[in-house]
């Protein structure tokens, strides 16, 4: 039973959903107001049923890949079988009948358009996942789930088109982490992706300066919408894992040595680190626009 819904919750890629429904519900009260709960959990489910959609899509067409990066998952996915499609096309008109609930134009147009991606970045024959875009259109989905809130309340002024940027740029450096994962499957199948191009070493280190690049613009979004001292608490506490975990891995990040098993190793580690990271910042940024 439990490893059952582990292999659903893989499949549709869960902690990524949840990550982008607590960014879109912390969006809506910052666009909308203190009157936004209603609408940000609808938006949330909008933005959680859409990333389902498109990671189960991805799943689906990834399985040879996943055989190598990601065994567990490619054989859950193989269980699944016709099964997968279905659960695929249920969250995708779980979006489209959420998004009908809005009755609102422009948030269906958000929809549309993160739904054509999505499609175009898994299936056949475009395949964007496999090629150097795939961060460019995760930029996107991270765009999506802030700029669905201002369609919906028809705020597009400056902050809200930074805040817009600044997620699509955070969700845009996470794929590019979680290709360090997949860096060996990638390499063999012929994707184009950051670390296959400039090599694993290469990539590594700027994945990492990415992901610290970050801390900056994260602070950046406490500073224009004034949220509290918690959030710049939790900020600081981040920065100082991800500051202590590269120094105590710096003997193995400053190796020569193109490609070993311990840098490979190390990217993994790495990723794992960065979505459990994400998640908490994502929670942190929720709660501290709700009590704003």
């Amino acid at each position: 039973m439990i490893n059952s819904l582990k292999g659903y919750a893989q499949f549709i890629a869960i902690q990524r959903g949840l990550m982008l429904f607590m960014v879109t519900l912390g969006g809506a009260f910052l666009i909308g107001g203190s009157t936004a709960l209603f609408p940000g959990l609808l938006l949330g489910a909008i933005v959680f049923a859409f990333w389902s959609f498109s990671d189960a899509i991805n799943n689906i067409y990834d399985k040879e890949l996943d055989a190598i990066s990601d065994p567990e998952r490619a054989e859950f996915t193989e269980k699944l079988g016709k099964k997968g499609y279905f659960i695929t096309y249920l969250f995708l008109g779980i979006t489209f009948f959420l998004g009908a609930l809005t009755l609102n134009w422009a948030v269906f147009v958000v929809i549309s358009v993160g739904i054509l991606l999505g499609f175009v970045y898994s299936a056949p024959p475009i395949r964007l996942r496999t090629t150097l875009v795939k961060p460019l259109v995760n930029f996107v989905f991270g765009a999506v789930a802030i700029f669905i809130s201002s369609a919906y309340f028809g705020v597009f002024n400056l902050n809200v088109l930074l805040l817009t940027l600044f997620f699509g740029i955070v969700t845009s450096v996470n794929s590019i982490w979680g290709d360090l994962a997949d860096y060996q499957s990638d390499k063999n199948s012929g994707a184009k992706t950051l670390p296959v191009i400039l090599g694993f070493r290469n990539g590594l280190f700027i994945t990492v300066i990415l992901g610290c690049i970050l801390i900056p613009i994260m602070a950046n979004i406490g500073l224009m919408y004034s949220l509290s001292f918690v959030y710049y608490i939790i900020l600081a506490a981040i920065a100082s894992y991800i500051l202590i975990n590269l120094f105590l891995n710096r003997k193995r990040l400053s190796k020569n040595k193109e490609n070993t098993h311990e840098q490979i190793s190390l990217g993994t580690l790495l990723t794992k680190d960065f979505v459990k990271i994400t998640l908490i910042f994502s929670l942190t940024f929720m709660v501290c626009s709700i009590i704003r």
